[in-house]
């Protein structure tokens, strides 16, 4: 009942007569819906440990364990889609023990695999966007990388964007670090 009333309270769907609530075609491409999700290079759950780097074994018995990498190294990829069906580009949030942004180092080749994104979003006509990232000591969200993950990956797919009826956006996400800023 509150996602009913929101969205016809702020523009994005109408109310018949009957109460039955309409969201118009054009508004689908204006309702996002987006999750993160933690990335692990050695196999482990995040920073809680994972597989050791080396198993003791009985020769006699088989080997069902393997090598990981011990070094728990995560990062956090953003994905999610607007309600018209549009994959929103990856984000990628990766760590660095930078200490300054003249410092921050990404590898290009990690984007070379990554496919671009085709939709049209808040633009005119359909196109192909890249993928995104981010760099803090932890390779996840706070509430500054949060509010820099929409300023510069989400704002760009909606150039016309502004606090009035059929130009706003809805962001359909998860409670954790910068979600209640006001500000934002």
């Amino acid at each position: 009942a509150n996602w009913e009333y929101d969205l016809v309270e702020l523009g994005f769907a109408t109310r018949d007569p009957d109460g039955k609530v309409t969201i118009p075609p054009v508004q689908m491409y204006f309702i996002l819906n987006f999750d993160e999700t933690c990335l692990s290079m050695d196999g482990s759950a995040g920073r809680r440990g994972g597989r050791p780097e080396m198993m003791l074994h009985d020769p006699h018995l088989p080997y069902t364990g393997k090598h990981t990498c011990k070094d728990s190294l995560t990062a956090t990829l953003v994905m999610g889609s607007n309600a018209a069906g549009e994959a929103l580009p990856p984000h990628f949030q990766f760590q660095t023990k930078a200490t300054t942004e003249d410092k921050e180092r990404v590898r290009s080749e990690v984007f070379r695999f990554c496919p671009r994104v085709v939709g049209k979003f808040g633009t005119d006509n359909e196109r192909s966007w890249d993928c995104t990232f981010g760099l803090n000591t932890k390779g996840g969200m706070d509430d500054n990388e949060f509010e820099q993950y929409v300023m510069n990956s989400i704002l760009p797919l909606y150039p016309n964007t502004r606090d009035r009826p059929g130009y706003r956006l809805i962001l359909k996400c998860d409670s954790g670090p910068g979600r209640l800023q006001i500000e934002l």
